[in-house]
């Protein structure tokens, strides 16, 4: 239970006690800077309870920072230690090569950690004996976080600069486990492959690098991996895994993962109880116009 929610106190009047605490909830539509903007459950949670609004909270657009870390956000510090209490959301990577996912899945990138000229605040020394050592933004109480690297769009980005990767309007970014390319032999954090999302059974599938052949991650969430050698052996090393992160993470606002597209899987997700082996989608604009009609009404 969730009895009220932080409000910023960074940012001057522009932003101070007039917006979410960012910390917490950096993705919705009043975070003091904007970056996905969405009205969640939170959200319209606090319009009802000004007494002015009624909502349908079936409208509520999802937001999975607080789905996945649930109440840590706002019960807990986001580094102890200088370990993340929340690893989905804080990072605390100290290396230049580790990659990563962003949290919203458009790009790769790392931890993003910077050394100040002075002492960060108390409450912001989240490092022993390094008390100069934190996040790049206040509004995050300089908490780290993933932030993009440069041309490492799944919309668009060099593919130079991601080895394994695939781009294009449907592409989102997924962590990886032991995935090596190889070549330049490679050992990769983090890929961009192509999604194909199925509304009907809230299951998507993925097309990674050098593949012509997609693989069923079926709804998704904690534990549920593919891997990439299996449609790709040319590409990718046998061992490496990408983790399948939930639907919404990959599916939500992402209208060309609906398009009609013929997707033959030869591998089910492993810990996933049930997996589509073919199928075909009868049309993407029929899908596509059924998100948007959902959201209207």
């Amino acid at each position: 239970m969730l009895y009220g929610g932080e409000l910023e106190d960074q940012g001057g009047a522009g932003t101070s006690l007039s917006h979410w605490k960012r910390l917490a909830a950096k993705d919705e539509l009043m975070a003091p800077v904007l970056s996905l903007a969405r009205y969640s459950s939170l959200s319209l949670a606090a319009m009802e309870d000004m007494g002015f609004y009624k909502v349908n909270f079936s409208q509520a657009e999802p937001v999975a920072l607080g789905a996945i870390a649930r109440g840590a956000l706002f019960t807990e510090p986001c580094l102890t230690g200088g370990t993340t209490n929340t690893p989905t959301v804080f990072c605390d990577s100290r290396s230049s090569s580790a990659r990563s996912c962003t949290a919203d899945r458009l790009s790769i990138g790392q931890c993003a950690l910077t050394t100040y000229s002075s002492a960060l605040p108390s409450y912001a020394q989240y490092f022993p004996n390094q008390p100069t050592l934190g996040g790049s933004l206040s509004h995050s109480d300089y908490c780290p976080v993933i932030q993009p690297l440069s041309n490492t769009g799944c919309g668009g980005g060099s593919l130079g600069a991601m080895p394994g990767s695939v781009t294009g309007g449907n592409a989102r970014c997924f962590d990886a486990g032991d995935l090596v390319v190889k070549s330049p032999s490679t050992n990769v954090g983090a890929i961009c492959a192509k999604v194909h999302c199925n509304n009907a059974s809230r299951t998507y599938a993925v097309l990674v690098s050098g593949a012509s052949i997609w693989l069923s991650c079926g709804g998704g969430g904690t534990g549920v991996t593919v891997q990439p050698a299996v449609s790709s052996p040319g590409m990718f090393m046998k061992r490496g895994t990408i983790a399948c992160p939930p639907y919404d993470d990959v599916c939500y606002a992402n209208p060309l993962a609906f398009a009609e597209v013929e997707v033959i899987t030869t591998a089910a997700p492993s810990n996933a109880a049930t997996a589509a082996t073919h199928g075909r989608v009868t049309s993407g604009l029929v899908a596509v116009a059924a998100l948007l009609a959902a959201w209207v009404c």
